[in-house]
Order: C-alpha cells, then sequence, then structure tokens
C-alpha cells in the first residue's frame, strides 16, 4: 500500500505540472476544467499491480443544483439522495470482465452538511465540490483496457468529465462525456 501511495503522489504531481503548464499555454483560447465549472467534472485514475486507484471531483451544483449548506428539508433530501447514490459504486464505475472489490470508499461533500465539531470550511469559497475516492483491489489487471462511467446515468447536467490516467505501462488523457463514456487505456 506504501508503493501505491507513493505512485499516486508521483501521478498526481505530474498532472499538476501538466495541467498548469496548458493552462498557462492556453488560458486565452480554452477553458480552464481544472477550476471550478459547473457542468465538469475531473477524473483520476491509477492503476499499481491489482490495485485501482479513482478521484473523481465534481462541483456540487452539476449534481445537486446547489453548493451551500442544506438546511431545508428539500435540500437534505437531495443530499441524502446522492449520498444513496454515489454509495453504490456501479452508478459510478463499471469494470467489463473484471473481479474488483472495493477496499477503500470516501465521499467527501465539502460542506453540504451541518458542520460537527471537526470540520472546518473556508468562509470565503461559495464553490463545494463533491469527492469521490475509491481504491480496487481487482483480480489481474494487465488485461483491463477500459472502463465505463456511469455517473453520466445519473447526473445528465454533467456534461464533461476530464480524465488523467496511468498504468504501469501507458499514461493519458480523455474527455468523457454521456455519448463517450468508455474510458480507454490501452
Amino acid at each position: 500500500m506504501y508503493f501505491l501511495q507513493i505512485f499516486i503522489v508521483k501521478l498526481l504531481t505530474c498532472l499538476a505540472i501538466y495541467c498548469s503548464g496548458f493552462a498557462i499555454a492556453n488560458d486565452h483560447a480554452h477553458h480552464n476544467h481544472a477550476a471550478h465549472i459547473h457542468g465538469y467534472a475531473e477524473l483520476t485514475l491509477a492503476i499499481d499491480e491489482n490495485t485501482l486507484s479513482i478521484n473523481m471531483s465534481i462541483p456540487a451544483h452539476t449534481l445537486i443544483g446547489f453548493e451551500h449548506q442544506a438546511t431545508t428539508p428539500e435540500d437534505l433530501a437531495k443530499v441524502d439522495a446522492l449520498i444513496k447514490t454515489l454509495s453504490k459504486v456501479e452508478n459510478i464505475i463499471f469494470f467489463p470482465n473484471k473481479h474488483c472489490k472495493v477496499s477503500k470508499e470516501q465521499l467527501t461533500l465539502g460542506r453540504l452538511l451541518p458542520m460537527n465539531n471537526n470540520e472546518k470550511y473556508s468562509t470565503n469559497d461559495n464553490h463545494t465540490e463533491v469527492a469521490i475516492d475509491l481504491i480496487f483491489s481487482c483480480d489481474n489487471l494487465s488485461s483491463l483496457s477500459s472502463v465505463v462511467i456511469n455517473i453520466f446515468d445519473y447526473y445528465p447536467a454533467i456534461e464533461e468529465i476530464k480524465s488523467y490516467w496511468i498504468t504501469n505501462t501507458h499514461q493519458g488523457t480523455a474527455k468523457l462525456t454521456s455519448a463517450q463514456n468508455v474510458l480507454s487505456f490501452k
């Protein structure tokens, strides 16, 4: 697990350097999807031996229509439905012909729910991201060449997911949409 953590840190560092150079070079010509833009999400996927890690970040507004702390019964019901939907891994991702088990999953809702004593949020930030972190233990990942991103089926306001991926032998990026929801990485 220690090697996976080092691997992911190296991956994220490389992606940050890559994205910052891309953003500077294309600032006037294109949107920078690393910024908080409604309708857009980011996905990072890393494969190391038989471990597959996924991190997805999506503006809360894209998923439930707001980014403020839920206080009304209607808003609390939307957050509860979000939690129920995203708690089912098959609603997020599907592995064709692979046997993968979730070994770790974490859903971070930012400031959507009332704070407990241990949580602190920036009072100057009006944006809330929903973060999905998943780690899978899988059989024979060396033959896995693609995954299907199912979250589009549940949240049609997601227009595009910018994905970054790395395996032991390849790396790349891809733009995913509801019409093209298969992330191929071989």
